[in-house]
């Protein structure tokens, strides 16, 4: 008996768009950024930052271990997507579950970050557009389909498939 994997449908656009964004946008390229700041940002850099920010009325006050832990958060977050996108492109349904669930995770934590601070809903609202959409998208009935038929094998018998 010959196995062969299933390759009977065509990928969906969005999850060429979509896989391909989580990896080289979020996963690829924002790790590069992140790294980059981690090991190129003075304190001198990061006074210039505030004073750019206090004069859009944002307030903070941001140490330079602080930024640096969050460079290091923010390279552990973008090497996520470059996994996920990975796995999401080559049709993996762990891939496609571990986004839902991650993208749902960020929704959450935008929504509890906006119970504290409410004037913060105009910088808060694009936070929840993008993951919004993966797990809208990856949810639906016929990508869930998609991904739960990729690694489904066939068997073969006397050049049919059953």
């Amino acid at each position: 008996m010959e196995q062969e994997p299933q390759k009977d449908k065509k990928r969906p656009v969005g999850v060429l768009l979509l896989g391909g964004i989580n990896l080289f946008v979020f996963g690829i390229l924002l790790f590069l950024i992140f790294i980059s700041a981690y090991f190129n940002i003075t304190s001198k850099d990061l006074a210039a930052v505030t004073d750019i920010l206090k004069r859009q009325n944002i307030e903070t006050a941001v140490t330079l271990a602080q930024f640096k832990s969050a460079s290091i958060i923010q390279s552990i977050i973008s090497i996520f997507f470059i996994v996920s996108g990975w796995g999401i492109l080559l049709r993996k349904e762990w891939a496609r579950k571990a986004t839902v669930y991650f993208s749902f995770g960020w929704v959450l934590t935008v929504f509890l970050i906006f119970i504290s601070h409410p004037s913060y809903i105009s910088y808060l609202f694009l936070q929840v557009v993008y993951p919004g959409i993966l797990v809208l998208y990856f949810t639906h009935k016929s990508i869930i389909e998609y991904f739960s038929t990729g690694n489904v094998l066939v068997e073969k018998r006397g050049g049919q498939s059953q």
